[in-house]
């Protein structure tokens, strides 16, 4: 993922981003998160975005890490969740050789690996992998055809809005 798309997508990121909280009709993630929670376990929430897990996760777990690419979308997080006294927040590309994560008990990744290099999505794989502790557990939520249409879709929006070329949106990638 670019930390400069989501820089710039940080002021608007309700109106721009599609929200898994709000969207999870049925409560699978919810229902997820509460089944491997415990007030003496740690828990991480890779690409937090402006936090809509944190609260459920905070009253579950001893400790939570909010990570994202993005500084800007991170400190939005950390500015709407400061009554949390249980979360750090840290900026992190897993797609990066070496990015070093604390290990812990859950991890949630939801919408993370929407990038289209099958290395950087290996590398996060990897990294999520080595983070979670043994007998912890991954809460992992892929993106639908769905939703990268949608990303898509946005993405040519956009860059319309910012005068790219209707021919080099249409063709923009994420």
């Amino acid at each position: 993922m670019q930390r400069n798309y989501w820089d710039k997508v940080a002021d608007d990121f309700e109106e721009e981003i599609f929200s898994v909280f709000d969207n999870d009709s049925s409560g699978l993630i919810t229902a997820a998160i509460k089944k491997y929670a415990a007030k003496t376990k740690t828990a991480t929430d890779i690409g937090c975005g402006t936090g809509s897990f944190l609260p459920l996760m905070s009253e579950r777990f001893k400790h939570v890490t909010a990570i994202d690419i993005s500084p800007k979308v991170l400190r939005r997080a950390e500015s709407s969740h400061t009554h949390l006294g249980n979360i750090d927040f840290r900026v992190a590309d897993l797609s990066k050789p070496g990015a070093a994560l604390h290990k812990a008990d859950v991890c949630l990744c939801v919408n993370v690996l929407l990038t289209p290099s099958l290395g950087s999505r290996i590398r996060m794989l990897d990294t999520l992998c080595t983070h979670i502790k043994r007998k912890g557990h991954l809460v992992l939520v892929v993106p639908s055809l769905e939703s990268v249409m949608l990303t898509h879709s946005r993405l040519v929006e956009w860059n319309l809005k910012e005068g790219v070329s209707p021919s080099r949106a249409a063709s923009a990638r994420f």
